[in-house]
């Protein structure tokens, strides 16, 4: 295989991800491109023989870390495997390498009128091995289903260098235990997912958009139950909480952008707001910057709003944009050298969602620097999760620095 590079600037390039959990260089020893599942497996057989750690990177996007090797090995990368294997019209089913975008997958799909509803922030450039491998389903998945609802079959390769094609060329089965839902989320800690396939349904035929804003969260919830009163399910409803629009808008307010599949307010809405934009945007407001994908019961939004400004000061800023629909609450913690408390502020928003039994990661997984918290959470798990990892990955080869 020559898809290969010892190069220092592709060293530097990918030791890191989106994130700012940049890894020293020098751990990697090279980074590989194949181009098919049995370069792949050749790759894993033989790193697996001589004890070298395997990190793998789809397109970079992470905002955890979990795409920046913590040691020494090499960085796989599935890049170059980024083209649609089959599609059936009729069957609604269509097969892609893991390196492919969602959004190619849409434009292709787009001929058609139909559309696979995955559009994570990073849609546009992350990979779907990379949605899978971190449960990333995004803006639309409270109206729609995540990613999981989709996924009907995958090819991986192991820990081991086994090829699996996991799950089937359908869209419905039952055979027992299945081993494919496994790798949704799994941060590449069981294998490297090579091809994918999944179920797609009928394009909307138009979408309607609007920004609304607000000085308080209760006309937010006042609006979204009148929807639901009105048997108006959203394609999206996003909320930017009004920390946020302060410092990117100077704007003091609950920033909202509803998409819906029909009108629900006559005119239109004149407000400007690209909910897209605003991690990146945030990432230059402070030099320090701990992200987590937080999941809980929306009702208790209002609670975690006033937790999260108690804890604001000059020098640290905890704010939170997300998924209104599915609780799904994308919240970052802002920081200079100054800042005190950090550590404990975790703490403290961890402690609420252990009491709301909500999940410290919603979707877009963990990374190293979360895996003491990851390991409290899933406490009672954990030797369960070890064996399964184990069985696929016997010699903890596979993103080593993840496992918990």
């Amino acid at each position: 295989m020559n898809n290969m590079s010892l190069d220092l600037l592709y060293r530097i390039v990918y030791s890191s991800d989106a994130s700012r959990n940049a890894s020293k260089r020098q751990n990697l020893t090279n980074i590989v491109f194949p181009r098919t599942p049995e370069e792949i497996a050749g790759i894993v057989r033989y790193c697996r023989k001589r004890g070298t750690p395997i990190y793998i990177k789809g397109a970079g996007t992470s905002l955890t870390g979990a795409g920046s090797p913590t040691g020494k090995g090499i960085m796989l990368s599935t890049e170059k495997m980024d083209r649609i294997l089959n599609f059936s019209y009729v069957a609604g089913l269509i097969r892609t390498e893991a390196g492919i975008s969602a959004a190619r997958i849409n434009d292709y799909l787009n001929e058609h009128s139909l559309f696979l509803p995955v559009f994570p922030a990073s849609y546009k450039f992350s990979s779907i091995g990379g949605n899978i491998s971190t449960n990333a389903s995004g803006f639309e998945a409270g109206r729609f289903g995540g990613i999981s609802n989709y996924l009907k079959s995958l090819r991986v390769i192991t820990g081991k260098g086994e090829d699996l094609n996991i799950g089937a060329h359908c869209h419905r089965y039952s055979q027992g235990i299945d081993i494919k839902n496994l790798f949704i989320g799994s941060l590449g800690l069981l294998g490297i997912i090579c091809e994918t396939e999944f179920g797609v349904i009928p394009k909307p035929a138009r979408i309607y958009e609007y920004i609304f804003r607000f000085r308080q969260l209760g006309p937010i919830f006042d609006l979204f139950f009148k929807m639901r009163r009105k048997g108006i399910h959203p394609v999206r409803f996003e909320i930017v909480n009004d920390t946020i629009s302060t410092l990117l808008l100077n704007s003091n307010y609950y920033y909202i952008e509803i998409h819906a599949d029909s009108s629900l307010f006559p005119g239109r809405s004149h407000l400007k707001f690209d909910r897209s934009s605003v991690s990146p945007m945030l990432s230059s407001v402070m030099p320090y910057k701990k992200s987590f994908d937080l999941s809980f019961d929306i009702e208790a939004l209002p609670e975690f709003d006033a937790l999260l400004k108690g804890m604001c000061t000059k020098h640290f800023l905890a704010l939170y944009y997300g998924h209104f629909t599915d609780g799904i609450f994308h919240t970052s913690f802002l920081y200079d050298e100054k800042a005190v408390n950090i550590e404990k502020n975790v703490e403290t928003v961890y402690n609420f969602i252990a009491k709301k039994r909500g999940a410290f990661s919603g979707e877009h997984g963990y990374g190293p620097g979360s895996k003491a918290i990851m390991r409290k959470a899933l406490a009672g798990k954990l030797p369960y999760i070890r064996k399964i990892k184990s069985l696929f990955d016997p010699d903890n080869i596979m993103n080593r620095g993840l496992a918990l």
